[in-house]
């Protein structure tokens, strides 16, 4: 956008990450349960909201601002489902995170932090924020699809390691040889 400059949206975890477009649009058209014809509604909306964002000047905003104000243009929009939709996806993830608890080595027990695991996969697997954030949804949903409310933080970050893999996103490991074979 011309003119534009970087809306920090400030996260539940006290995090903040860029406003991005993309994203918001990716959570609408899961919503509005739209196929690749249909991309372009969801772009429009995720672009009016970032416009709207750019003319008001705003620097930060909460992710509860931001998913009323998607709710606010798929109801004006016309898409009452998908914003009724959206809401309980929201509603289920709030809770679903509310009772996954995450066991590390030294017998602690954490809240869950989806944050958390995006780090790891930038820092631990060397993928970049919104490939480890679409990993992190993934085993996210793998962990609750089993309601398995508590886990240990090796099996997280195994379970992560393994989505990336399935994608061939983790370096391919060099096969060592004794000496004097092929």
């Amino acid at each position: 956008m011309p003119g534009s400059r970087t809306i920090l949206v400030l996260k539940r975890d006290g995090t903040a990450e860029p406003f991005d477009e993309g994203k918001l649009c990716g959570c609408m058209l899961r919503a509005m349960r739209a196929g690749d014809d249909d991309a372009h509604i969801g772009q429009a909306l995720a672009h009016a909201v970032g416009y709207y964002l750019l003319r008001r000047q705003t620097r930060c905003i909460s992710t509860g601002a931001i998913l009323e104000m998607a709710l606010t243009v798929l109801r004006v929009a016309g898409l009452g489902q998908a914003a009724t939709q959206l809401e309980r996806r929201h509603a289920a993830r709030l809770s679903m995170r509310g009772r996954l608890r995450l066991h590390h080595d030294n017998g602690v027990c954490t809240a869950w932090s989806k944050q958390w695991l995006v780090q790891q996969g930038c820092t631990r697997l060397g993928l970049g924020p919104s490939t480890a954030r679409i990993l992190a949804a993934q085993v996210e949903q793998t962990l609750t699809k089993g309601r398995c409310w508590q886990i240990s933080r090796s099996d997280v970050i195994a379970e992560l390691s393994r989505a990336a893999e399935a994608y061939g996103l983790l370096p391919v490991q060099s096969v060592q040889t004794a000496p004097g074979q092929p």
